[in-house]
Order: C-alpha cells, then sequence, then structure tokens
C-alpha cells in the first residue's frame, strides 16, 4: 500500500507491504470520512482525510481481501501477475 502526501514542490510517499497493516478504521464525521490504517510497528497510524465514506469503506474492504488473499494463497494477492499461471 502506497500513500502519496502531495507538497509545495514534489510529494511524499509512504509505503506498507500489506502483510504489515494491523488495522484500518474509518472515522465519520458529518460530511466526510477518515481512514486510519495502524501497522505491526506500533508507529503512528497513516491518516488519509476527507473522503467520502462509500470510498472509506471501499478502502477497508479491499485492504482487508488483500491481506485474506495473501494470508490464504501463500503470499501473492489474487488477480497479481505473480499469482496468474503466467506471472509464476
Amino acid at each position: 500500500m502506497v500513500q502519496y502526501t502531495p507538497r509545495w514542490v514534489g510529494k511524499q510517499e509512504e509505503s506498507i507491504h500489506i502483510a504489515h497493516i494491523a488495522s484500518v478504521k474509518i472515522d465519520t464525521n458529518l460530511l466526510l470520512s477518515n481512514v486510519l490504517i495502524e501497522t505491526t510497528g506500533g508507529a503512528n497510524p497513516i491518516r488519509c482525510h476527507g473522503h467520502h465514506k462509500a470510498d472509506a469503506v471501499r478502502m477497508k474492504a479491499l485492504i482487508e481481501r488483500y491481506q485474506n488473499d495473501y494470508y490464504r494463497g501463500g503470499g501473492a494477492p489474487v488477480g497479481s501477475a505473480e499469482s496468474t499461471p503466467a506471472g509464476r
């Protein structure tokens, strides 16, 4: 998973392997939702601000799906190049 944070000049990129995500929380406000992604390392959670509730729920569902596929399939999520016969 990669988070891009825009800057005045350039951007900041933070990357976390799907297996290192401990939990995903959704903080829903009046209009928009924030997604908090906690890692197994115990550092400060990644905060993604200003998403529509449906988008935040979809983000959480996708992360959980990829984690399930990763742990069931021995490493490569279903649908990735590594898990297809051509990618092996």
